[in-house]
């Protein structure tokens, strides 16, 4: 009777796990539609709520363990989680509630829930290989979706490309396709599929992910696909065997992939130009802030109101050339993000980060899923060097999903600690269930408390003070817009001070143009004429390709009388290409020639 309450338990135990591992892998086909930004914030949302629901009912099972191992990863994963906790507090422009620190905390979360899932003595392997099948079909429903884009039958909903699939933009998509692929591969090589229908299915998935992925554009997916299926065949012993017996041929093959590499990435590069010129800057300027902080770095989340506050001083400073200027949009991210890790947490940081992986992967037994793990780590450890990985929850999924396997499957665990006091497992266990209870509850909330100011804001004659108290509000505040948004409402009804600090706090942390717009004006109607002029500047230098900026600081210094300003910023106008032909553009050059006409007059 025991023993049937026992598989009972486990049975259930098991459904409860699978049913979470979907959740987790649907991530890419969330989206909060009763929401502003749906897409991003709806996911990060989804993902917080469900790993701590997750990590709640692995705590109650917890509790019948009698013994708790830790491992050396598991301290090295303590002390950097610690180190990232301390410097949050300290140096980060947000606090506790900002959805991005959740997020990151669910991430760590997810890793131990990856490993205990998989660690399932009484079904080994279930796990994993329903996770494999999970994936490559969530890829091919991706690709699909993709597809009907392309076709017409499905609305991307994005005024700016036609194929983004659920993302927000072709370059997430496109890591998603790779991923696809090598899972695709990896079910063809391990798996020994015997159905011919299978087989078939497979392949014509691996076909439509591969015209997905030549649609996305994405030059980074396209180089780390090649790196992640070469990684993955050349692992094999069969593969070290060859390269011992043949080093003149693997010499030879290894210079032949170095060639084609090296001229692959000189023709993805020609066929855009300005993106990559436009990354070199980024680089340019981030590791000139590094500089500046290398220690600990300038604060997590930090790197959109630092880096484009201080890109405006390079190209307000001095001239720049023309090949800067047409490629210095604003941006949110380093698209490296071993340059972003450096500027936020500094260089003690990365190394801690560097430490935790080392001692991950270190003396790892290959087998076809620690191989499968690494790939995952090889491919987004490539993609870091070209492209955001650190802002793509789906990628870090995968992601963790890897060093999940390495743990559980490589054979390279050397335990620490062993607690088996009752009374510490339980306590441990109670207190995972208390936080993820609440953090569960919590975002709960938000997620209402953000419907409720969408409904305040698409209605365009509600106040949020009327929907949204002040205790909601401080729950959803440090979203930059929504900061605004409330800090501008408070202004004008009478909270002049607090509305100015929130809007202030909210360009500290993503200084956006029109945002910065409308604070200046702000300035002007208090008078405060240095503090609008140097928001107006500060607009010039975040997007200097841009004629709208200087049009509007042209005005500013008219109207104020400032006049050898007026002179030298009508000059920049006339001077200033054109990056993308518009009317606007002449009539701006038009309107400065005419200024510069009345003060020759004068």
């Amino acid at each position: 009777m025991k023993s049937n309450i026992s598989n009972l338990k486990d049975t259930l135990a098991g459904i409860i796990d699978s049913c979470f591992i979907i959740l987790v892998f649907v991530l890419p086909f969330v989206s909060y539609p009763f929401i502003l930004n749906s897409n991003k914030t709806g996911k990060e949302l989804f993902f917080v709520t469900v790993v701590f629901a997750w990590l709640f009912f692995k705590a109650l099972k917890g509790f019948k363990n009698k013994t708790l191992n830790i491992h050396t990863a598991d301290l090295m994963m303590l002390l950097f989680f610690s180190y990232v906790i301390i410097h949050f507090f300290i140096f980060s422009y947000y606090d506790f509630l900002y959805n991005q620190f959740w997020v990151f905390t669910g991430y760590i979360a997810l890793f131990y829930l990856f490993r205990l899932s998989l660690d399932n003595k009484n079904k080994p392997g279930a796990s994993f290989d329903f996770i494999i099948k999970l994936i490559w079909f969530s890829c091919f429903a991706e690709s699909i979706i993709a597809l009907l884009q392309k076709t017409d039958y499905l609305n991307a909903g994005n005024e700016y490309f036609q194929v983004v699939g659920t993302f927000i933009n072709p370059n997430f998509l496109g890591v998603y396709m790779v991923t696809g692929l090598i899972i695709t591969l990896y079910q063809f090589l391990f798996l020994g599929l015997k159905n011919s229908i299978a087989k078939l299915l497979l392949l014509l998935s691996a076909l439509l992910m591969l015209y997905i992925l030549y649609l996305t554009d994405s030059r980074a997916s396209w180089i780390s696909l090649v790196v992640g299926v070469l990684f993955l065949l050349c692992t094999s012993s069969k593969s070290f065997t060859f390269l011992k017996a043949n080093k003149k041929k693997a010499i030879m093959l290894i210079s032949a992939l170095f060639f084609v590499g090296v001229s692959g990435s000189y023709f993805l590069y020609q066929l855009n130009k300005d993106s990559v010129d436009g990354r070199t800057l980024i680089r340019k300027i981030t590791i000139s802030e590094i500089k500046e902080k290398p220690v600990f770095g300038n604060g997590i989340f930090n790197f959109p109101g630092i880096y484009n506050n201080s890109k405006a001083e390079y190209f307000n400073k001095q001239q720049r050339s023309w090949a800067e200027i047409k490629v210095a949009n604003y941006v949110s991210t380093a698209f490296n993000d071993y340059l972003q890790i450096l500027f936020e947490i500094g260089f003690f940081g990365f190394v801690l980060l560097g430490l935790l992986l080392f001692v991950i992967i270190r003396k790892t037994e290959l087998n076809p899923k620690t191989r499968l793990g690494l790939t995952f780590v090889v491919i987004f450890a490539f993609l870091g060097l070209f492209t955001s990985v650190l802002y793509n929850p789906t990628a870090i999924v995968l992601l963790v999903l890897g060093l999940s396997l390495l743990v559980v499957y490589g054979g390279n665990k050397k335990e620490m600690l062993t607690i088996t006091n009752p009374f510490y497992i339980k306590s441990i266990n109670i207190s995972f269930i208390i936080v993820s209870f609440l953090i569960t509850a919590l975002f709960y909330v938000k997620t209402q408390t953000l419907i409720d100011f969408k409904i305040v804001s698409d209605s365009g004659n509600q106040k949020f003070y009327y929907k949204i108290s002040d205790n909601k509000m401080r729950l959803i505040e440090d979203d930059p817009f929504i900061e605004f948004k409330f800090g501008f409402e408070k202004f004008h009804e009478g909270e002049s001070i607090k509305g100015i600090f929130m809007m202030e706090n909210s360009v500290k942390k993503s200084p956006i143009p029109d945002a910065n717009v409308v604070l200046s004006n702000l300035y002007l109607q208090q008078k405060k004429i240095l503090n609008a002029e140097k928001l107006l500047l500060l607009n010039v230098g975040i997007e200097p390709f841009r004629f709208e900026p200087r049009e509007s600081l042209l005005k500013f210094y008219i109207e104020n009388k400032k006049f050898g300003k007026s002179f030298k910023t009508a000059n920049e106008i006339i001077n200033l290409p054109i990056k993308i032909e518009s009317k606007k553009a002449h009539l701006y050059k038009e309107n400065a020639r005419k200024i510069i006409s009345r003060y020759d007059l004068d």
